[in-house]
């Protein structure tokens, strides 16, 4: 019996059971109010997404200036600091009614409220994957998979992809990767409970993001394979080998190659198109061996003439 109905009906929407409002940095910037999210300005936008990926506890007040205005004096810097926190929460208040930028009397710091009833949706998918991507894709349950389940469905696109500064390109990376690594578990758990749709649904979501990546059509052929669809492993390693051609001009890889052959039905491996690449293989293979051999050869009447 497949798990799906259980996880889908427990599935979270965008805005957390429990929070007032949700900071949406994925895809495009907004403030999210469940059926009302308001799209913020990039500067607005620029300014929550360097705190949100900072210490919880908040950023010093004189780095973060000089980080978001490396161009401008220090005075100039933090005037400018001042400017943009100011025009986050008055977009904030605007929807909400209450601020996100807060900077304690006293404190050097400037950070997003811990108080306020506000979820950021960038701490809550890592809050989600996190433990999750060092188990064993085997060894996930049923609760494992709702939690990865909440943090696919968060991200929504891109960590803030109109920000191209330094401090967000390894964090818009890393995350990139841990939502691969998740999608990678769900393809794999669909697989054991021979849930067709789910991998499908999971497995496409993974080759939007990265459409060349082999391992993840590898990852999809095994998955078809556990379900007992070997239409879909001939149909997946056929849109590999087409898309591959297309982007990059390059054939798959060999172990994508034996994987499928391996897979595959046997009357299912004589399609040309396999059987063509096998035999390219191969005759590489030979061509290889003909050159050691030639080589060898000249070595020996090198060595003969001195």
């Amino acid at each position: 019996m497949s798990g799906r109905t259980t996880v889908e009906t427990q599935r979270m929407g965008t805005a957390m059971p429990g929070s007032g409002i949700v900071l949406c940095l994925f895809g495009v910037p907004s403030i999210d109010l469940g059926d009302n999210p308001h799209p913020l300005t990039s500067s607005a936008a620029r300014l929550a997404a360097y705190l949100a990926l900072g210490p919880r506890s908040g950023r010093i007040r004189s780095l973060a200036a000089a980080h978001l205005y490396p161009d401008s004096p220090p005075p100039l810097a933090r005037r400018r600091l001042n400017t943009a926190a100011w025009r986050l929460n008055h977009e904030i208040r605007a929807a909400y009614g209450d601020d996100l930028i807060v900077t304690p009397h006293g404190s050097q710091t400037i950070g997003i409220d811990g108080a306020a009833r506000i979820t950021v949706d960038v701490w809550a998918f890592s809050d989600l994957v996190s433990g999750l991507v060092r188990v064993p894709p085997h060894a996930i349950t049923i609760a494992d998979v709702e939690r990865l389940e909440q943090a696919v469905h968060l991200y929504r696109g891109q960590l803030a992809p109109a920000v191209e500064d330094e401090w967000v390109l390894g964090e818009r990376a890393r995350i990139e990767n841990l939502y691969l690594i998740a999608l990678s578990h769900l393809v794999r758990y669909y697989g054991t409970v021979a849930d067709v749709e789910g991998i499908a649904r999971f497995g496409e979501r993974a080759l939007d993001v990265e459409p060349v990546r082999e391992d993840i059509h590898r990852a999809l052929m095994r998955a078809y394979a556990a379900s007992g669809r070997q239409d879909l492993v001939e149909s997946q390693f056929e849109r590999c080998r087409i898309t591959l051609q297309r982007v990059l001009q390059v054939a798959p890889m060999p172990q994508t190659v034996e994987l499928f052959r391996r897979l595959a039905a046997p009357t299912d491996f004589a399609c040309e198109e396999v059987t063509a690449l096998l035999a390219d293989l191969n005759q590489a293979r030979r061509d290889l061996t003909q050159v050691w051999g030639r080589l060898d050869s000249v070595v020996e009447r090198v060595q003969r003439l001195r």
